[in-house]
């Protein structure tokens, strides 16, 4: 039996044909099948492999251009914007070999990560267990995470006795610290029961609170409780709420779950002037903020404590965490939007026109019946700015104004905001004369001593200083 020689495929060769195209490449294989005999089956798979190789075009590390927008996003994913992990806590979970051990069983990961922490500094590691925990407790609606998040985030942010902040204000890392440790603690405190999608209230409460590596303990202040004489109740979170109607969206960033809360029914609690010239259905913009002790060193023992406490929008701008003063986040505009969702004010109007006496009607009894409200309590120093609805309206057509004006850090410091309520059907030598007389009542109650220069200048009387505008319906 003849013995045919064995000849070896010649990669070098066919490169060239396998480079040009692919009809070349099936060409040079066929030429070759028939000429030579294989060497063995592994020769085979070795050609094919490179074959395969060639005609992707590709190299092993290379590039693919895109759109501007996409290299953006690709850049700035998070677990809020994108509910993936952003690629530094990505970076965190390969070099430590957790990446696909974090997708099957995400909760001993993040327990390997904590114990693994350095008594100081370690951002990279302590950032990546803020943002993977909220992620987590996205998942699996477990709270405990979400408040493992705000403890991290808040350790990120204010180290404290551990030494000082390490991220620079130019990481993209440093902000989103903030946005975990707001969203986490605003769902870390919220109802278990509850979905963490859309609508959901915080529950601003004292007591012990379970963590994954320990326990945290939260005491109350409750003096952020009280606004203009009432107790604020019913803490929505404004983060899942999306504004419609309203052109802009005014929103302070800074440190702090945002909550729109509403005031409790009947009387107010305490006496304060003006406080029966708040409506009803008002929602106040209100930050929680949980103020962590030495968080940063307690990781190694599991045992965090800290203090809540509440700010209003239009009392407290500021606080004070470290020595450093901390804006605090607020979201007013949000908080106008959900006191005029679903408000019987726009199915009033038309009635309130055909029908004399429907709206006075509907005023409390607790509140002012000559129909004149403020948006926020009394400031002293403060002018005046009267708006008053046309005929077949309601001052809830003035939404847009005043969500414009309050968002205007110079004109909010200086101006503040009334309404007048009244039924549009009457005669209007009869309203004018409603809206002298309330203006009357609150110019006594608010200044009795005529001593506001903001509302009088020495008289008992409306000066130049109030500004009264009126508008009718569209």
């Amino acid at each position: 039996m003849a013995k045919h020689p064995i000849k070896f495929i010649g990669f070098d060769q066919i490169y060239l044909a396998l480079t040009i195209s692919p009809l070349l490449m099936t060409k040079a294989f066929s030429s070759l099948i028939k000429k030579h005999r294989v060497a063995d089956f592994s020769n085979v798979f070795v050609f094919c492999l490179f074959a395969l190789l060639v005609d992707g075009c590709a190299t092993p590390v290379g590039i693919n251009p895109v759109d501007i927008q996409t290299g953006y996003q690709l850049n700035t994913e998070s677990a809020l914007s994108a509910g993936q992990p952003s690629e530094a806590s990505k970076t965190v979970l390969r070099r430590n070999g957790l990446m696909d051990r974090f997708n099957t069983e995400p909760a001993t990961v993040l327990a390997e990560l904590h114990a693994g922490l350095k008594p100081t500094d370690d951002e990279d590691k302590l950032f990546a267990l803020a943002e993977l925990s909220l992620l987590h407790g996205q998942n699996t609606g477990d709270h405990a995470y979400f408040l493992a998040s705000t403890v991290y985030a808040w350790s990120i942010l204010f180290p404290g006795d551990a030494g000082v902040v390490q991220l620079k204000a130019s990481d993209p890392r440093f902000r989103l610290a903030y946005d975990l440790y707001n969203q986490a603690l605003a769902l870390g405190l919220a109802d278990p029961g509850e979905k963490d999608q859309g609508e959901f209230e915080v529950h601003l409460k004292p007591g012990d609170y379970k963590l994954p590596f320990g326990k945290l303990h939260i005491t109350m202040d409750e003096s952020g409780l009280s606004w203009g004489g009432y107790q604020l109740e019913r803490f929505v979170s404004t983060t899942s709420l999306k504004v419609r109607g309203l052109r802009n969206r005014y929103r302070t960033p800074g440190l702090g779950a945002s909550i729109a809360a509403s005031i409790a029914t009947g009387k107010a609690a305490a006496k304060i002037i003006g406080s029966e010239r708040l409506g009803p259905r008002t929602k106040v913009p209100v930050s929680a903020i949980l103020r962590l002790e030495h968080a940063r060193v307690n990781l190694a023992n599991g045992q965090i404590s800290g203090r809540l406490e509440v700010y209003a929008a239009d009392q407290t701008t500021t606080v004070t965490v470290d020595s450093q003063q901390q804006p605090i986040e607020s979201d007013p505009s949000a908080a106008l939007a959900f006191q005029l969702n679903d408000s019987p004010l726009y199915a009033m109007e038309i009635a309130g026109f055909l029908r004399g006496g429907l709206f006075s009607g509907t005023v409390p009894k607790d509140r002012a019946q000559d129909g004149l409200f403020t948006l926020h309590p009394y400031r002293p120093g403060k002018i005046p700015v009267v708006l008053v609805h046309g005929t077949g309206s309601s001052p809830a057509r003035w939404a847009e104004m005043i969500n414009e004006l309050e968002g205007d850090s110079r004109i909010r410091e200086k101006y503040q905001i009334w309404v007048f309520l009244y039924d549009s059907g009457n005669l209007i030598p009869y309203s004018a004369g409603r809206l002298r007389g309330a203006l009357m009542n609150a110019l006594h109650e608010f200044d009795p001593d005529g001593k506001d220069r903001a509302t009088t200048h020495g008289s008992h009387r409306p000066q130049s200083g109030w500004i009264i505008d009126q508008v009718d319906c569209d």
